[in-house]
């Protein structure tokens, strides 16, 4: 890794002391061996709660990278908490949005055009963090709509009752170029995550993808979703879930539309990064404060 570092740096020609980001826990071993200005953990998953990591062998050095880093940037307010470094100092910086990929209008593509509207869309994989009793429920409340799921499906849930449901339809994998395309055709989006100590932490890409393509969105009450209370239905059981569902069906779709991308506008990666430009100036000038 660190050949690797050295020899893009090189290219790049720049005499100035890097700055340093990781999003990786084994990473520490970098740390301290490019003349960094700054270090910083870009943290956007509680990696330890992850269903396909091992807690035993990240957790050690999950640690010694946090002792050692100046500053923890976090996507959700748990990881402030819970991934605090020895310096004190985090961030909390949440999700964007590449808004230009997802708001620009797309035709529709033939697979979805032959799935009968409406449609309720789920684009994620569809895996250990999605609540399939909730989805399943939703299918049955909704008999004359679409359960329309683009990702791919784990191969636990493979031979879920849900997939077996007559409106449900399941697309599987579609590149992110494509995606756009299928999520602009939904009616709704939905965001199905159960509650657990990985999804407590878990700050959903897709929230803001769905609003920048124009679609009223409803979610379980995962802690993150709180934040944007205002401008999506966060429902805290499943009946509040359905009756959202039925309501973001019935909505007015051009208001909708409107209200959604201009919110969805004020929270690009381009945002996003003028934002942890800042933290990092911020970061850099108390180190040097620090040492004197």
């Amino acid at each position: 890794m660190l050949r690797a570092i050295r020899r893009s740096l090189a290219a790049l020609g720049s005499k100035h002391p890097p700055v340093l980001v990781t999003g990786s826990p084994p990473s520490d071993g970098v740390l301290g061996q490019l003349g960094e200005s700054v270090s910083v953990y870009f943290v956007m998953d509680d990696y330890l709660n992850f269903p396909t990591y091992t807690a035993r062998m990240l957790a050690p050095l999950e640690q010694r990278l946090l002792d050692r880093v100046d500053l923890v940037v976090a996507t959700a307010e748990s990881l402030t908490r819970s991934k605090r470094p020895r310096s004190g100092r985090t961030y909390q910086l949440p999700q964007g949005v590449n808004y230009a990929h997802f708001a620009s209008p797309r035709p529709e593509p033939r697979d979805l055009a032959a799935i009968p509207r409406p449609r309720i869309g789920f684009a994620g994989s569809v895996s250990t963090q999605c609540d399939t009793p909730l989805l399943m429920r939703v299918a049955r409340s909704n008999p004359g709509a679409s359960l329309v799921l683009v990702g791919p499906v784990a191969a636990a849930l493979r031979d879920a009752e849900l997939l077996r449901e007559p409106n449900v339809h399941v697309l599987g994998h579609r590149p992110y170029d494509d995606l756009p395309a299928y999520v602009q055709h939904f009616d709704v989006g939905v965001i199905p995550y159960a509650l657990s100590a990985w999804t407590v932490a878990v700050d959903p890409l897709k929230l803001l993808e769905y609003l920048a393509a124009g679609l009223p969105v409803v979610t379980t009450a995962i802690p993150e979703a709180a934040k944007f209370a205002e401008h999506v239905a966060v429902a805290h059981d499943a009946d509040e879930f359905v009756a959202e569902v039925g309501r973001a069906l019935a909505c007015d779709r051009g208001r909708a539309r409107a209200l959604g991308q201009a919110f969805a506008q004020l929270h690009t990666w381009e945002r996003r990064a003028d934002t942890l430009l800042a933290v990092i100036d911020d970061a850099m000038r108390a180190r040097r404060q620090d040492r004197k």
